[in-house]
């Protein structure tokens, strides 16, 4: 049951529904999510523009949503898991690199290094040290790689910890739910 539950679309202020509209034209439906992040215009345009800042990075849709699975895995988030399941299938993902994913690895070198860092500033909370940070540097990540994975993680945190706050009700298609060890 949700602590904060989604708005309610035609009570939306004019730019909020705007902005939500967008949305639907976009996946075809406005997840609970961000019905729920509607509530204030700050959480919902901050998610929005660093979404938007986001997809327009060095990082492909793929990846950003490997990004999204490994620290909606780290922060056992099952809303975003089960959320990135289904977009991750949308933009290509196959069942395994889902699967990978959400264990931070990939059959590519660059994207196992890529996930294990987004997983990591996850599970540290950003305190990697300059021995890790310097691993990332050896594996061929630039500082310019550290900074666009950290701004995907931020992102994808601030839906972690909303869908936490909120227990928003999952409206995906479910899917098998087991925490990575």
């Amino acid at each position: 049951m949700p602590t904060i539950n989604p708005i309610n679309l035609a009570q939306a202020d004019p730019a909020t529904a705007a902005t939500l509209n967008a949305v639907k034209a976009s996946l075809g439906v406005i997840p609970n999510m961000f019905l729920t992040l509607a509530h204030s215009p700050v959480a919902l345009n901050g998610y929005m523009q660093l979404s938007g800042v986001t997809s327009k990075g060095t990082l492909s849709a793929k990846l950003r949503e490997q990004i999204a699975l490994a620290v909606g895995e780290k922060n056992s988030c099952e809303y975003c898991v089960t959320a990135h399941t289904v977009i991750g299938d949308m933009v290509g993902l196959k069942a395994n690199e889902i699967a990978a994913a959400r264990n931070a690895q990939s059959g590519n070198a660059r994207e196992s290094a890529i996930l294990s860092l987004a997983a990591r500033i996850a599970e540290q909370r950003g305190h990697l040290s300059p021995a890790e940070v310097s691993g990332y540097k050896a594996q061929g990540l630039s500082d310019a790689d550290i900074l666009e994975v950290l701004t995907n993680v931020v992102l994808n945190i601030l839906t972690n910890y909303t869908n936490h706050i909120a227990a928003t009700d999952i409206d995906f298609p479910r899917v098998e739910w087991k925490k990575a060890a």
